[in-house]
């Protein structure tokens, strides 16, 4: 520098003095306390060992004869193996704030769903009223929602009626506070082959060429080890790409593949997550937001956006809710109204003929995932004639598989 500006000396000193009178310092990430329902006091793993055995009693009660000791007890049993590794996690307040939420949509009369994701795997849940699952009934596994081997925490998915998500947000800021209550998003960042493509394509690649040459990086193989999945793909073509250049040069396979390695997992656009499939995440904070995660701007329905990766703030950021927005739960509603009355929808029996006729001609327009021609075929081949078939094809056709062909 002093070469490079010999005749500006006093301007040199002058950033010298001006580089020691800065004082700056990055924060150490402020962790976030656990949040809970306001009105519970007390030790949050006590309070909720306490409402899910309740729970669970009336369930018992609706479902079992007082004969049933045995099939009674092996319930309590499960239960409180549950409990164990819930509140030795320090998973309690996650579920006393799912509870307050679901509790407070039911006191209102809002359409709830039965259950949804790998949280009717769960006795406590169900004990809870989360959800109408029971998984004993069905041999649905604890370890399929909350392993405790797993660094993440349980996510329970609350599917409820469309037009009450307003309702909720507004129930919620006005709960916590509307400077601790978000709308979560996170950045979608460059995978192995579209970071392939994009490389080639800034080389001069065609789209086509570039597409064909990403093809060869497989995302799934060894996504850890990019450097092996080059070497991979060079093995597979070490031919020069077409078209792709710099000074001139053309570039081999190995080149491209090397300078894609270095924009792999580079952000590239903001993800609302599934919002378009009705899916929502509800970030709620013990702390001011601005005091723990990045605010972009207000967002849906009056509430700001946030950055925040919700496997990543596990145990340390802003609590998050996972929400779906259901229509057709408003509509059940609607015509239980109209043609029963004194009817409850829990009251509908799951092998119902008249509706196992209606999903066996494949007419299951509203249902969620019930429109998957994948799944049209599977019933199609099945002709469903009790609730347990449907729920088979469903687990077959879930929605990962959607573009797949059902082969057995």
């Amino acid at each position: 520098m002093r070469l490079l500006f010999a005749d500006c000396r006093q301007a040199l000193l002058n950033t010298v003095l001006i580089a020691e009178q800065c004082r700056f310092s990055i924060m150490q990430r402020l962790d976030c306390p656990p949040i809970r329902p306001s009105e519970i006091s007390g030790d949050p793993a006590a309070v909720l060992s306490d409402l899910a055995r309740r729970g669970l009693e009336r369930r018992l009660d609706r479902r079992i004869s007082p004969g049933g000791g045995t099939l009674r007890s092996g319930y309590r049993e499960r239960l409180e193996i549950e409990l164990q590794h819930i509140c030795k996690m320090g998973h309690a307040p996650y579920f006393l704030l799912v509870h307050e939420c679901v509790s407070w949509a039911k006191a209102r009369g809002i359409a709830l769903g039965p259950g949804l994701g790998s949280a009717p795997g769960s006795l406590v849940v169900y004990a809870l009223e989360l959800c109408d699952i029971d998984p004993m009934a069905y041999g649905l596994q604890f370890e399929r929602f909350l392993n405790p081997e797993r660094a993440t925490g349980p996510a329970i998915d609350v599917e409820l009626d469309a037009a009450h998500m307003d309702a909720l947000a507004d129930h919620l800021s006005s709960t916590w506070g509307k400077d601790k209550v978000g709308w979560p998003v996170a950045f979608n960042r460059l995978g192995g082959r579209e970071a392939v493509r994009t490389t080639c394509m800034a080389l001069g690649a065609s789209d086509v060429e570039a597409s064909q040459e990403g093809a060869l990086f497989s995302e799934s193989t060894v996504p850890s080890l990019p450097r092996q999945a080059i070497e991979a793909a060079v093995l597979l073509r070490p031919n020069r790409i077409p078209a792709a250049t710099v000074d001139g040069q053309e570039l081999t396979s190995h080149e491209v593949l090397s300078l894609a390695e270095h924009v792999r997992g580079l952000p590239i656009a903001i993800s609302h997550g599934d919002r378009e499939n009705g899916f929502e995440a509800v970030a709620i904070s013990a702390l001011p937001l601005v005091e723990t995660v990045p605010i972009w701007e207000a967002g849906y329905l009056g509430l700001p956006t946030i950055h925040l990766d919700p496997e990543a703030a596990w145990g340390s950021g802003p609590t998050v809710l996972y929400l779906r927005r259901e229509g057709v739960l408003g509509t059940i509603q609607v015509a239980l109204r109209e043609v029963a009355p004194t009817m409850r929808v829990e009251e509908i029996p799951l092998g119902d003929p008249d509706a196992l006729a209606i999903v066996d001609s494949r007419e299951v327009r509203a249902a969620c995932h019930m429109n998957n021609p994948a799944l049209s075929r599977a019933l199609k081949r099945i002709n469903p004639d009790r609730f347990e078939d449907v729920v088979a094809a469903c687990a077959l056709c879930r929605p990962s598989q959607l573009d797949r062909e059902l082969k057995t």
